[in-house]
C-alpha cells in the first residue's frame, strides 16, 4: 500500500514533526510501533479502554442510552472538574514541556499526583497505535485529513518544508531501493512528495487529537487505579505484573517501550489495575432479555431478510481427514511409504479419493430410497463441527443469495423435503443436502439474532456505563492544579510552541 510504506519510510521526520510538544520523548521510530503491539504485554490499552479513557465528559451518545445519566446537579459539579481539566489540557497543548523534569506535576487527583513524566509516556504510547493504526490501514489517514479539513488544520510552510526535505532526501541520487519502491506502487516521485505531506498532516491532526484529551485521560485512568485498589486488585495486578516480568518477552518489552523498568513496572501495575476495575464496572451491568427485546420491537426492520432455505448437510473429506488438498494427502502417503514411486503415491491419492466419493455416492443413494437424512448425517458426515453436535447435519436457514455459487443452483430448486438428486463435488470433499424448509422474504426471529444483539448491547450499554461512573467519579475527585503549574501559567513562564 502507497500510504502504509510512506508512513514507513517516513517514521523518524513525521516523529520529529508530532512530537514537538514532548521533545523529551525518543523519536516515534526509535523502536516499531509493531513491537509493542505484537508482545501481548503492552502497556498500550485495549480497544476497550482506550474508548473510554479518552472520551471526553462532554461528549454525548447518539445511540440509545440504556441506563439513566447524572441528573442536573451532578452534571453541574462535574462541569467544575471538567472545566479545570479543559483549561490545563489547552495549556499543556500550546506548551513546549522540553524543559520540564518529569517529576513535574501538572496535578493531583485525590492528592495522586500527575506528573509530566506520566504525560509524556502516556502521549508516547498513543503516537506508537496512530503510529501503527495508519501502517496497518491507510483509511485512518484518510479520516484524519478529512477531520483536519473541516477543523481548518494546515501545515505551516516550515512543516511543509521540513516533509519535502525529508522526501528530497531519499529520493537524492535516485538510489535504486527508492526507484524500486515507486515502480512497485506505480507512484512518480511528485505523488510520493504529496504522499509525505498527507501522511504529515494526518500525523498533525492526531497530534491535536490527542493532545485535546490526554490529560483527561490520564485523570480517568488515575480514579480507575484509585478505585480498583479499594477493591482490593492490587495483588491481581502485582500478579500480571510479575508474570511478565519473568516471561521471555519481558527483556524485549523493556526495550521496546523505550522507558525504565520502575516505570514500566508502574504503567503494567497501572494498566491491570484500570482492566480489572473496567470489568468490574460493566459486569455490575449485565444487559437483560427485557433490554434485548424492547431493541429488537423498536428495530424490527433492521432485521429483514431474503428468500431462504434451511439445510441440512453430508460431508465427505476428500482424504483422511477435513481439509486435507490431493497434494496433502500424496505428501502424507509418501511418508507412510516412503519406498513408493511418485506414480505410485498419485494412483494411491486417486483410489483414496474415489473411495471417498463411492462412499458419498452409497450414502445419497440410502437417503433417497427413505433412510432418515440425520441419521445417516450422524453417523457418516465427517464436519467436525456438525457431526459432534450430532444435530442430523443441520445447517440453519441459509439466504439464497448468500449461497455459494457452486451448490447454489443444485440447491434452490429443491422443494422442501427434498435431497440433491447426486454428489456435489467441491475442493474439500463431497456434499449431500436436504432441504428441510423454505421461507419467503421477510424478519430474522428475536431468537435468531438474540445473541449477536446480546453482545452489540452488552458493549454498547458497558461503554455508556463506565463513562456514567467516570463522570461520576471526576465529579467526586478533588482534582488540583499543582502551585508549581498555577505559578508557570500566572507567570507566563510556559514556552509556546
Amino acid at each position: 500500500m502507497k500510504g502504509k510504506y510512506v508512513v514507513q519510510v517516513l517514521g523518524i521526520a513525521v516523529s520529529l514533526f508530532c512530537l514537538n510538544s514532548c521533545a523529551k520523548q525518543s523519536s516515534l521510530t526509535s523502536k516499531p510501533s509493531s513491537e509493542l503491539d505484537e508482545s501481548k504485554m503492552s502497556v498500550a490499552k485495549t480497544d476497550s479502554e482506550k474508548n473510554v479513557l479518552s472520551s471526553k465528559p462532554s461528549e454525548s451518545k447518539t445511540q440509545e442510552n440504556v441506563v439513566s445519566g447524572l441528573d442536573e446537579t451532578k452534571q453541574k459539579e462535574t462541569s467544575d472538574n471538567d472545566k479545570i481539566l479543559a483549561d490545563l489540557a489547552k495549556k499543556l497543548g500550546k506548551s513546549k514541556l522540553d524543559k520540564f523534569s518529569d517529576s513535574f506535576v501538572l496535578c493531583t487527583v485525590n492528592n495522586v499526583p500527575i506528573t509530566v513524566g506520566d504525560y509524556r509516556r502516556q502521549f508516547k504510547s498513543e503516537q506508537q497505535q496512530v503510529q501503527a493504526s495508519l501502517t496497518m490501514n491507510p483509511e485512518v489517514t484518510s479520516n484524519l485529513i478529512r477531520t483536519a479539513q473541516e477543523q481548518g488544520v494546515t501545515l505551516s510552510l516550515d512543516e511543509k518544508k521540513r516533509l519535502a526535505d525529508s522526501a528530497m532526501r531519499m529520493q537524492k541520487g535516485g538510489t535504486k531501493s527508492f526507484d524500486k519502491m515507486l515502480a512497485e506502487n506505480r507512484m512518480t516521485k511528485a505523488q510520493f512528495r504529496d504522499q509525505v505531506l498527507d501522511v504529515g498532516l494526518a500525523f498533525k491532526m492526531a497530534n491535536l487529537v490527542i493532545e485535546d484529551g490526554l490529560i483527561n485521560e490520564l485523570v480517568n485512568r488515575s480514579i480507575l487505579a484509585q478505585a480498583a485498589k479499594e477493591n482490593g486488585f492490587s495483588k491481581d495486578a502485582m500478579k500480571k505484573y510479575t508474570e511478565v516480568a519473568q516471561s521471555p518477552e519481558y527483556k524485549r518489552l523493556l526495550e521496546v517501550s523505550g522507558i525504565s523498568g520502575d516505570d514500566l513496572r508502574n504503567e503494567i501495575i497501572g494498566n491491570e489495575l484500570c482492566l480489572k476495575q473496567i470489568d468490574k464496572i460493566k459486569k455490575e451491568s449485565p444487559i437483560t432479555d427485557v433490554e434485548i427485546s424492547n431493541y429488537y420491537e423498536k428495530n424490527r426492520g433492521k432485521f429483514r431478510h431474503g428468500a431462504r432455505i434451511r439445510l441440512s448437510q453430508i460431508f465427505i473429506a476428500r482424504g483422511s481427514k477435513v481439509g486435507e488438498s490431493e497434494q496433502d494427502m500424496g505428501m502424507r502417503l509418501k511418508k507412510e511409504n516412503p519406498s513408493l514411486s511418485t506414480g505410485d503415491i498419485n494412483k494411491l491419492v486417486q483410489e483414496q479419493i474415489k473411495k471417498k466419493s463411492d462412499l458419498a455416492q452409497d450414502i445419497l443413494n440410502r437417503a433417497h430410497k427413505g433412510e432418515d437424512f440425520a441419521t445417516l448425517a450422524n453417523q457418516y458426515s465427517e464436519d467436525l463441527v456438525k457431526s459432534t453436535q450430532k444435530n442430523g447435519g443441520d445447517l440453519g436457514f441459509q439466504e439464497e443469495s448468500k449461497l455459494d455459487k457452486s451448490f447454489a443452483d443444485k440447491i434452490t430448486k429443491i422443494p422442501a423435503g427434498g435431497v440433491t438428486s447426486e454428489v456435489i463435488t467441491s475442493p474439500y470433499g463431497f456434499h449431500i443436502f436436504k432441504v428441510t424448509a423454505k421461507e419467503s422474504p421477510g424478519y430474522y426471529k428475536l431468537s435468531e439474532v438474540k445473541e449477536t444483539l446480546k453482545d452489540l448491547l452488552t458493549e454498547e450499554k458497558g461503554q455508556q456505563v463506565l463513562d456514567d461512573w467516570l463522570a461520576e467519579g471526576r465529579q467526586k475527585a478533588t482534582i488540583v492544579v499543582s502551585p508549581e503549574m498555577k505559578n508557570m501559567i500566572a507567570s507566563n513562564k510556559l514556552e509556546k510552541r
